[in-house]
């Protein structure tokens, strides 16, 4: 069963959700992992392809691009608000934060669910430190990859690549937990979403110049729901 507010997985008995604190009694109990209502066919499995995750991700951003962009705004006027009085200090901090808002948002939209304001800073009252720590634990360990040479330090950022699916769906893991469990999820598959990649980012490019740019609005929540639903197939 998941939160119908920021998306956050519940235990069975739960009577508040852990990760916004909202009251989950009486809430219907739902065990698809998507809304069955909604458009969204997509049924997460091994063998999922290219085509089954860009067709589920095209018709799960639908409604839900323009909310997408609204929390991207509003974290950015707080990001510059808080860099302004913090000397910085704060960019060490708040990229995790922002992106398990990111996750809870992909989470809720996979599930049929609406992207909403209080699932992007929903990292801000749900596992903060968790947050703060895999986000710099990643960066260090992708860092220290790098120094070793490019093609080292590209396979271990996509060993790394789904730590905050992780974090966001299992509250019993710690940040230490989940990039080791992005590690044992991404064996095998990390060439795969290389691959994928690079079909956005080609693709993409030439969809910015026919569109003057403006299709990025839709292309760039379009490719981050396409890495969710790739996350949601290889978990299985």
């Amino acid at each position: 069963m998941f939160c119908q507010r920021c998306g956050n997985q519940l235990h069975t008995d739960a009577r508040f959700c852990a990760g916004c604190g909202h009251s989950v009694v009486g809430q219907q109990q739902n065990t698809f992992t998507t809304n069955p209502s909604s458009n969204n066919s997509f049924t997460p499995n091994s063998n999922a392809n290219f085509r089954d995750l860009r067709k589920a991700a095209r018709s799960q951003i639908k409604g839900n691009v323009a909310m997408v962009w609204v929390v991207w705004l509003c974290w950015a006027i707080v990001s510059s608000v808080l860099y302004f009085f913090t000397a910085g200090f704060i960019s060490l901090i708040i990229p995790g934060v922002i992106e398990f808002g990111r996750v809870a948002n992909q989470n809720a939209m996979f599930r049929g669910q609406p992207a909403t304001l209080g699932g992007g800073f929903s990292g801000v009252n749900t596992r903060l430190l968790d947050s703060i720590v895999a986000s710099f634990l990643v960066s260090i360990f992708t860092f220290l990859w790098f120094l070793l040479f490019i093609i080292p330090g590209i396979i271990k950022m996509y060993s790394y690549a789904m730590t905050f699916q992780v974090l966001q769906e299992t509250p019993n893991k710690n940040a230490l937990d989940c990039i080791t469990e992005s590690r044992r999820l991404m064996n095998g598959h990390k060439f795969r979403l290389f691959l994928y990649d690079l079909y956005f980012l080609f693709v993409g490019i030439l969809f910015a110049v026919v569109t003057l740019f403006i299709g990025l609005l839709w292309w760039i929540p379009y490719y981050n729901q396409m890495r969710y639903n790739f996350y949601q197939s290889i978990k299985r």
